[in-house]
């Protein structure tokens, strides 16, 4: 048993190690088109953080043509799914700049309003962010709006009105204390 469960765990070493090797040589290498493959494939198998590795390599590659569309929704999607929504929505607004007649470009210009929305900290903070969230979200409605996100993007308007209220309430408050 013991001798079983060894060449078992060496085999998934060896297994694991030569994969890891492929996936540096695949990204080292001057093949644009493997290197495509390998980050599309990577990010429909849901391996985000190694996907945009290779996306970040790519986007220059292939600015301004249907592939680095691609490039830079995936982009986007990739940094929203890692929870890192600072850069999604630095990413969901470039894709919406330079591809404003794109497929996705009305998804991505809720997706950058919404990442600045998940962005918003607690009233205690400072509310900049929520301010940009407030900016994004309305310029998302004055673009599209027939949208059927409109009523979402006005619900969270209504609750980051709500936070900014609660903000200016408890500074009011403070300086009610201090006898200010």
């Amino acid at each position: 048993f013991r001798r079983a469960l060894f060449l078992l765990l060496v085999a998934g070493f060896l297994v694991v190690s030569f994969s890891c090797q492929n996936y540096t040589k695949t990204l080292k290498s001057a093949n644009n088109e493997l290197k495509y493959e390998t980050g599309i494939d990577l990010y429909e198998k849901g391996d985000f953080s190694k996907a945009i590795q290779f996306f970040d390599i790519l986007r220059a590659v292939y600015r301004g043509t249907e592939r680095g569309e691609k490039l830079t929704y995936y982009s986007a999607n990739c940094y929203f799914q890692m929870k890192d929504y600072n850069i999604a929505a630095y990413y969901y607004k470039q894709y919406f700049q330079m591809y404003p007649r794109g497929d996705k470009a009305e998804e991505a210009a809720f997706m950058s309003a919404y990442c600045n929305y998940l962005e918003s900290p607690r009233t205690s903070l400072d509310q900049s962010a929520t301010y940009m969230a407030l900016s994004e979200l309305q310029l998302y409605i004055d673009m599209y709006p027939k949208s059927s996100r409109v009523k979402e993007a006005n619900r969270l308007m209504d609750e980051l009105r709500y936070k900014l209220e609660t903000k200016s309430y408890k500074t009011s408050k403070l300086y009610y204390r201090m006898r200010d």
